[in-house]
This record gives C-alpha cells, structure tokens and sequence, in this order.
C-alpha cells in the first residue's frame, strides 16, 4: 500500500487571527478523521498575513 502526504494550507482573514488556536482545532479535526498531523508550518503571504499549513 502506498503513503499520501497531505498538506493542507489555511489562509486566515485576518492577520490578528490567532494561529495557534487555529493549528489546534485543525488538528483535532484531521485526528477525528483518522490522520496524524506530522509537522505544522507558519508561512508569510502578504501584508502582514501568514498562512497555516498542515502536512499530514
């Protein structure tokens, strides 16, 4: 059988939106749903707003 890596990028609405607490009920959701989150990763876009990703 073969292994998919997965990864997921959420884009906040606004830079004041707290990543931490968005990384953790993103996780909760993916390990509900079967997976394990293997590394998370804050990436800047632009103007102040940083992107989210999730590979799992």
């Amino acid at each position: 059988m073969a292994r998919v890596v997965v990864t997921l990028r959420i884009m906040p609405e606004s830079p004041e939106t707290d990543l931490k607490k968005l990384e953790q009920k993103a996780s909760e959701k993916i390990k509900a749903f079967g997976c394990e989150v293997g590394k998370t990763e804050i990436r800047p876009v632009a103007f102040g707003l940083k992107a989210l990703l999730l590979y799992f």
